[in-house]
Protein backbone atom coordinates (compact mmCIF):
# COMPACT_ATOMS: atom_id res chain seq x y z
CA UNK A 1 0.00 0.00 0.00
CA UNK A 2 1.22 3.63 -1.07
CA UNK A 3 2.06 5.81 2.01
CA UNK A 4 0.42 9.11 1.51
CA UNK A 5 1.91 12.19 0.81
CA UNK A 6 1.13 14.74 3.88
CA UNK A 7 0.77 18.62 2.97
CA UNK A 8 0.14 21.29 5.26
CA UNK A 9 -1.81 24.51 3.89
CA UNK A 10 -1.40 27.83 6.02
CA UNK A 11 -4.31 30.06 4.89
CA UNK A 12 -6.15 32.53 7.06
CA UNK A 13 -9.08 32.68 4.70
CA UNK A 14 -11.82 29.65 4.00
CA UNK A 15 -12.12 30.52 0.65
CA UNK A 16 -8.92 30.25 -0.67
CA UNK A 17 -8.86 26.48 1.13
CA UNK A 18 -12.05 26.01 -0.47
CA UNK A 19 -10.40 26.72 -3.84
CA UNK A 20 -7.19 24.64 -3.12
CA UNK A 21 -8.64 21.41 -1.47
CA UNK A 22 -10.19 20.07 -4.19
CA UNK A 23 -6.38 19.96 -5.88
CA UNK A 24 -4.98 18.61 -2.70
CA UNK A 25 -7.80 15.93 -1.45
CA UNK A 26 -6.65 13.05 -3.03
CA UNK A 27 -6.59 9.73 -2.28
CA UNK A 28 -2.69 9.84 -1.75
CA UNK A 29 -2.91 12.73 0.10
CA UNK A 30 -3.60 13.68 3.38
CA UNK A 31 -4.06 17.34 3.94
CA UNK A 32 -3.71 19.34 7.05
CA UNK A 33 -4.63 22.84 7.56
CA UNK A 34 -3.11 26.10 10.14
CA UNK A 35 -4.89 29.50 10.06
CA UNK A 36 -1.51 31.03 10.88
CA UNK A 37 1.76 30.75 11.21
CA UNK A 38 2.39 30.18 14.80
CA UNK A 39 0.45 26.83 14.99
CA UNK A 40 1.61 25.98 11.60
CA UNK A 41 5.02 25.89 13.18
CA UNK A 42 3.91 23.87 15.98
CA UNK A 43 2.58 21.21 13.53
CA UNK A 44 5.64 20.73 11.40
CA UNK A 45 7.96 20.35 14.46
CA UNK A 46 6.04 16.95 15.14
CA UNK A 47 5.10 15.74 11.23
CA UNK A 48 6.98 15.40 7.96
CA UNK A 49 5.62 17.25 5.29
CA UNK A 50 6.09 16.84 1.87
CA UNK A 51 4.59 19.74 0.74
CA UNK A 52 4.07 23.38 2.79
CA UNK A 53 1.68 25.44 1.17
CA UNK A 54 1.25 28.98 2.66
CA UNK A 55 -0.78 32.03 1.76
CA UNK A 56 1.45 35.58 1.53
CA UNK A 57 1.18 37.32 3.44
CA UNK A 58 0.70 35.48 7.02
CA UNK A 59 -1.13 37.40 9.63
CA UNK A 60 1.04 36.80 12.40
CA UNK A 61 5.32 36.23 10.77
CA UNK A 62 7.19 37.53 8.65
CA UNK A 63 7.55 35.29 5.52
CA UNK A 64 11.75 35.80 6.11
CA UNK A 65 11.20 34.09 9.46
CA UNK A 66 8.76 31.62 8.86
CA UNK A 67 10.77 30.09 6.20
CA UNK A 68 13.83 30.68 8.34
CA UNK A 69 11.88 28.27 11.09
CA UNK A 70 10.55 25.61 9.00
CA UNK A 71 13.72 25.03 7.19
CA UNK A 72 15.97 24.87 10.24
CA UNK A 73 17.80 21.78 9.48
CA UNK A 74 17.07 19.95 13.19
CA UNK A 75 12.89 20.10 12.48
CA UNK A 76 11.34 17.48 10.55
CA UNK A 77 10.44 20.20 7.71
CA UNK A 78 13.64 21.24 7.01
CA UNK A 79 13.25 18.98 4.00
CA UNK A 80 9.61 19.50 2.67
CA UNK A 81 9.16 21.66 -0.42
CA UNK A 82 7.27 25.45 -0.13
CA UNK A 83 4.47 26.76 -2.00
CA UNK A 84 3.37 30.05 -1.46
CA UNK A 85 0.67 31.44 -2.75
CA UNK A 86 -0.01 35.48 -3.27
CA UNK A 87 -2.24 37.51 -4.95
CA UNK A 88 -0.40 39.23 -8.25
CA UNK A 89 -0.35 42.58 -6.15
CA UNK A 90 1.46 40.88 -3.26
CA UNK A 91 4.38 39.64 -5.39
CA UNK A 92 6.42 42.85 -5.04
CA UNK A 93 6.06 42.25 -0.90
CA UNK A 94 7.33 38.80 -1.66
CA UNK A 95 10.02 40.00 -3.94
CA UNK A 96 11.23 42.66 -0.89
CA UNK A 97 11.02 40.16 1.71
CA UNK A 98 12.90 37.24 0.43
CA UNK A 99 15.29 38.82 -2.61
CA UNK A 100 18.98 37.65 -2.02
CA UNK A 101 17.51 34.89 0.73
CA UNK A 102 19.15 31.77 -0.57
CA UNK A 103 16.70 29.66 0.92
CA UNK A 104 13.82 30.97 -1.33
CA UNK A 105 14.13 29.70 -5.01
Amino acid sequence: MEQKKKVLVIVPQQALYNKLEPILKRDSVEVSRSNNATSSLIMATNVTYDLIVAEYPLPDLSIVDFLGILQAPTLPSAESQILLVTKDEDVPGVKRHVDGDIRVS
